[in-house]
């Protein structure tokens, strides 16, 4: 996660004040969770790429290669599998 201050220019002009605060306020909390080593994954389902919601989902994601864009319900469905593998296969360290 590039840990950045995440202006609502970034979200886009026609995003919505509210809208903009709550990506504000979702970047906020996904950074203080990379600070406690927790790791974030993000689905986003029906968003298109490159766009200000892929862009939050990226960029609240622990990192890239844990953020997931699906259009389709198998994509979904995928995604969520993956993600299940990846925490079953994590072991806890102290």
């Amino acid at each position: 996660m590039a840990i950045t201050a995440y202006p609502a220019t970034k979200l886009g002009s026609s995003a919505s004040a509210a809208a903009s605060r709550t990506a504000i306020a979702l970047y906020g909390t996904a950074t203080y969770l990379f600070f406690l080593a927790v790791f974030v994954y993000t689905i986003g389902f029906g968003i298109t790429t490159g766009t200000p919601a892929s862009d939050l989902m990226r960029n609240c994601a622990t990192d890239p290669d844990h953020a997931y864009l699906a259009s389709t319900g198998d994509e979904l469905r995928q995604a969520f599998r993956e993600i299940a593998t990846r925490i079953a296969s994590l072991r806890l360290t102290h």
